[in-house]
């Protein structure tokens, strides 16, 4: 896995350079599953309902270059260690940039369903008169 600086980050955004953007989303999936892990640790009960791994690192990686990379763009390393982090190593800033951005795309993906348990059914909406 290679080291990436915001520079870095930018010059192969701006290029559209296809071997570096396929180097970046390659390094960057180890740090969306971590991103879904923190989620699952944190909020075990989404577990039930949680779409594949795999799924959600194909959504994240999409969220993340969409509109030519907008999210991504968004990450200041700056703004990072003003933020009170203390991260002096670009990198692992925008890890952790990465894994909050997964996290919350991960858990908007969760859809509930109401179910039903012994001895009791689920309640269902009043329809229209």
């Amino acid at each position: 896995m290679s080291v990436w600086t915001a520079a870095r980050l930018r010059q192969v955004l701006d290029a559209h350079d296809r071997a570096g953007l396929n180097a970046l989303a390659r390094d960057l999936m180890p740090t969306v599953l971590a991103g879904r892990a923190v989620l699952l640790a944190k909020r075990p009960y989404f577990q039930a309902g949680q779409p594949s791994k795999e799924d959600d690192v194909q959504e994240v990686l999409v969220a993340l270059f969409r509109d030519d990379a907008r999210l991504l763009r968004k990450f200041d390393p700056a703004a990072a260690r003003a933020g009170g982090d203390g991260a002096d190593d670009e990198d692992a800033a925008l890890r952790r940039f990465i894994i909050g951005v997964s996290a919350g795309r991960c858990s908007a993906r969760i859809s509930w369903r109401p179910t039903r348990t012994q001895g009791s059914s689920a309640a269902s909406p009043a329809s229209p008169g």
